[in-house]
């Protein structure tokens, strides 16, 4: 099983490195990489992250890497990543 990411997900990693890279670079370099691996490792454990309490549905997941959330969903092929968020960040409807 592959991990895939979609854009929207790649543009909240860019912008959440582009925010913290403002105040401490390698810091900025460090949550991207804390981010990135902790997605990357879902296809050992597809099911290792919970559903997200906001949305009726079961089926998108996620993961914390605090303070951020890595939103994905599981398919029979592949996990796709759809988005990742700050926890204070109200989710769209």
């Amino acid at each position: 099983m592959r991990v895939e990411w979609s854009d929207q997900a790649v543009a909240d990693l860019a912008s959440i490195h582009a925010y913290l890279s403002q105040f401490t670079p390698a810091a900025a370099l460090d949550v991207i990489d804390r981010i990135t691996r902790s997605a990357d490792r879902l296809w050992l454990f597809p099911l290792s992250g919970r559903s997200v309490p906001e949305f009726e549905s079961r089926v998108v997941r996620e993961v914390i890497v605090t303070p951020y959330r890595v939103f994905y969903l599981v398919r029979s092929d592949r996990i796709d990543i759809l988005a990742v968020r700050h926890s204070a960040q109200d989710l769209p409807s």
